[in-house]
């Protein structure tokens, strides 16, 4: 009487379902594959050819077949000779093939006393005898006929071992660019400390890559040995510490490799560029770091940093914006913490990923003199009047007139939008932004976010061009040729879904069966209807009631499965609070209708916000229909704007993006691409 259960078993490395399957079952299973019989109410999903089905007859059949069998002592060759190269440390000469007991991690290859001398002549390599560093003797010579020794200089090589090497040169100053010739870059303008390019250039990538700082990308490189009993010499991240090191070679990275300064896909013609803003409110600066030290320089800020003048400038929100978010108000920020001088982040980026202004925020909220002025810095970048643009921003109904750019809120906030504004503002409804969902920035902070704890303790100005190295790092793993690739998918699984959409409008209407330009013409007239009737409820009070009325009824639910009296406390505050503003709209309006009557949202009291529109057609159709609209219009744009930007991308004479060729278009995870980008 009791149901049957399905279990998967590995059979030989074949994976079989059993069906009404007892423990007692799995031990007759064995003879069962190894005889060749087939497995009675089995589904398999394995070979199907009885040679594969017989292979390894002794294997066994295990409850906890998805384990791996790690077992070293099943390849005992392999785990002698794992044992002899970390434990015995001897081998064959490379160049007498004479025994020897040095071994060279760099070279890769093991030496006798004799040879290892003349081998790394002029070579700064770790060298390990019976598995400890060697303090091998060496000497450095610029090679000019009048050469003289100018003393003894730290070397720093790349495995961050520290060797004392002579050093024979023919002037004072040209000692160090010969060292920097060789790939060992000077630790301070002023140190006689250099250090392996080789070895700056791992940490710079375990810093960005593995996000991490600076202490633990010392402790990988120098502790890769420590399990074996290799303590490393010297504190590596002090000497990188006390003198910057790791920020003075970024900026000579900086002056030789082509980090992009502008994105190839923006110069689309008469299409002008969409940019998004949005703030990142977990990068956080402390200000006791540094306190003497000028919170903003006077000079140029690294790219794409801009200046915001906060004191200057106090930007109110529009009038008439939807009261439904608080973001950008002064009246309603706090007093920050003084333990904070950087409270956020906020950037502006293209569709495309490439971020073109951004600032830390200094304020207590997100006020909008950001979005404003890192707006104005990016247009002059781009180069474009800010008429073109479309900038597309979480409450860009509070900006108004502040700028002249076309205004949109991204699909994923336009529902905690009211509806007035949502269909007026929302990404979906403002003409000539394609299927673009406005969420690029959340994308980037995917990648930027984790960076935050290691920011918060850092001198402003490091951090800073930290922050701009890391930005300029994020602009090369961006691929155009994914990106649009990405798009013509999206594109395609649009078009599929319109044609599901008319099938089903046609399914629920069938004595209405409308085309597909039909359907596209009442769409559009039903939403701009929508749009008039929206804007005729929002001036009802009893639309503000209705939408205090359900926030009510959610605390309310919150409050029954909150856990914690603190939380309990904050609920009820809130609910509180409701009632009483409920009663005081009530009141003004000269209370014509019972509190409990205004509670129920589905009485006669809100009948007429819904008379604006009255249609033959059931709500589920009305909305599909809006959505085919919706879809098709938007399809149309976006095909026009990947056709222009893939044509600027091809037309493009100048490397002004150069993306290398290494970055495959599968190998980043920080590309900006977004295969499931939909609302």
């Amino acid at each position: 009487g009791r149901p049957s259960k399905r279990l998967k078993v590995c059979i030989n490395g074949r994976t079989v379902y059993l069906q009404s399957i007892r423990k007692q079952s799995i031990i007759s299973a064995l003879p069962l594959a190894q005889s060749q019989l087939s497995v009675p109410n089995a589904t398999r999903d394995g070979p199907s050819s009885q040679s594969e089905f017989s292979q390894d007859p002794t294997s066994e059949i295990r409850e906890d077949c998805d384990w791996e069998a790690l077992n070293p002592n099943s390849e005992p060759d392999v785990l002698a000779a794992f044992m002899h190269f970390f434990k015995d440390g001897r081998g064959r000469c490379a160049e007498c093939s004479q025994d020897a007991n040095v071994y060279c991690p760099q070279c890769a290859d093991y030496f006798c006393s004799v040879c290892v001398d003349t081998r790394h002549l002029g070579l700064v390599h770790t060298i390990l005898k019976d598995g400890t560093p060697l303090n091998q003797a060496v000497t450095l010579a610029c090679g000019c006929s009048d050469e003289a020794v100018f003393g003894d200089v730290q070397i720093v090589d790349a495995y961050g071992g520290y060797h004392t090497a002579c050093l024979k040169s023919c002037t004072l100053q040209h000692y160090r660019s010969f060292l920097v010739s060789r790939g060992f870059f000077p630790a301070a303008p002023t140190s006689a400390t250099f250090i392996s390019c080789e070895l700056l250039l791992n940490l710079d990538s375990i810093m960005i890559n593995g996000i991490t700082s600076l202490d633990k990308a010392c402790a990988t490189i120098q502790n890769r040995r420590l399990a074996f009993g290799q303590h490393p010499q010297r504190d590596l991240y002090y000497d990188l510490k006390r003198y910057n090191t790791i920020g003075y070679f970024r900026q000579f990275m900086s002056s030789i490799v082509k980090f992009p300064t502008s994105c190839a896909m923006c110069t689309t013609g008469d299409l002008g560029p969409i940019l998004h803003g949005d703030a990142l409110m977990g990068w956080k600066h402390r200000a006791s770091v540094a306190p003497g030290l000028a919170s903003v320089p006077i000079g140029d800020l690294p790219f794409p940093f801009a200046h915001v003048d906060v004191a200057s400038e106090n930007i109110a929100p529009a009038s008439g914006a939807c009261p439904n978010w608080t973001a950008g108000e002064t009246s309603r920020i706090t007093t920050s913490s003084r333990k904070l001088d950087v409270t956020g982040f906020f950037i502006v980026a293209c569709r495309h990923g490439f971020i073109w202004a951004c600032s830390d925020v200094r304020t207590p909220g997100e006020q909008l003199v950001y979005p404003v002025k890192l707006l104005k810095a990016a247009v002059q970048r781009i180069g474009v009047p800010e008429e073109a643009v479309t900038f597309v921003y979480d409450v860009a109904c509070k900006l108004g007139n502040k700028v002249t750019s076309k205004l949109a809120v991204p699909v994923f906030h336009a529902y905690g939008h009211e509806s007035k504004c949502r269909l007026n503002n929302s990404i979906r409804v403002v003409s000539g932004t394609g299927i673009t969902d406005g969420e690029i920035c959340e994308r980037i902070f995917s990648f930027l976010r984790p960076f935050g704890r290691i920011l918060k303790e850092m001198r402003i100005d490091r951090r800073t061009r930290l922050v701009s190295h890391i930005i300029n790092m994020y602009h090369l793993r961006l691929n155009p040729d994914a990106w649009i690739k990405s798009r013509q998918k999206l594109l395609e699984k649009k078009d599929q879904l319109v044609i599901q959409h008319v099938n089903e409008i046609n399914r629920l209407q069938p004595r209405h069966e409308l085309s597909l330009q039909q359907l596209i013409s009442l769409g559009e007239k039903w939403l701009c209807e929508d749009a008039i009737a929206s804007a005729l409820r929002s001036g009802d009070w009893l639309q503000s009631m209705r939408r205090m009325v359900v926030e009510e009824r959610k605390v309310l639910k919150e409050l029954h499965r909150t856990i914690g009296i603190h939380q309990y406390r904050l609920l009820l505050r809130k609910a509180k609070k409701l009632a009483l503003e409920m009663n005081q709209l009530r009141s003004l309006n000269g209370n014509q209708y019972s509190i409990a009557t205004l509670r129920d949202t589905t009485s006669e009291a809100y009948s007429r916000l819904d008379r604006h529109v009255s249609r033959r057609f059931p709500i589920p159709v009305q909305l599909l229909v809006i959505e085919v609209y919706i879809l098709s219009i938007r399809s149309t744009e976006e095909r026009r704007r990947v056709n222009a930007e893939q044509s600027s991308l091809m037309t493009k004479t100048e490397s002004v993006c150069d993306f290398p060729e290494y970055f495959s278009e599968s190998s980043s995870s920080f590309s900006g691409v977004s295969d499931s980008e939909d609302e």
